[in-house]
């Protein structure tokens, strides 16, 4: 089974959609990047959910620290906000807009965790997607 970081800052929207992505994944949880980006130094995932604004860390920020790092290149990333635009500079592999429809997250993830069965260790996603 896939395990899952997702990381906001928001408790009730981190509760319900760790909830929702339980029945799927296994999931663990982060309230902010800082405290993500600590989880992954220690743990191994296979995707990672970050909300774009937050204390401590960023989303974005946290991204970059996952791109940059040769060990988690390769990770995929999906970010997520309630801003219309993603951001222009941060290597992501998804973008999604809050409120985000449970199921159509899901069969986002699938399909990132397909692609990224066929990627080569160490190799980033290179383009950036807006669903």
């Amino acid at each position: 089974m896939a395990r899952i970081l997702l990381v906001d800052d928001d408790p009730a929207a981190l509760q319900a959609l760790a909830s929702a992505l339980a029945v799927e994944f296994e999931v663990s949880t982060s309230p902010d990047g800082a405290s993500a980006w600590q989880y992954l130094e220690q743990a191994s995932v296979s995707l990672v959910i970050s909300d774009l604004r937050m204390p401590h860390m960023s989303g974005g920020v946290l991204c970059e620290k996952i791109r940059d790092d040769a060990r988690l290149a390769s990770l995929p990333v999906i970010l997520m906000s309630g801003e219309y635009s993603p951001p222009a500079f941060v290597r992501y592999d998804c973008y999604l807009r809050k409120p985000v429809n449970t199921a159509h997250l899901i069969a986002t993830i699938n399909r990132l965790l397909s692609a990224d069965s066929h990627r080569a260790p160490g190799t980033p996603q290179t383009r950036n997607r807006f669903i």
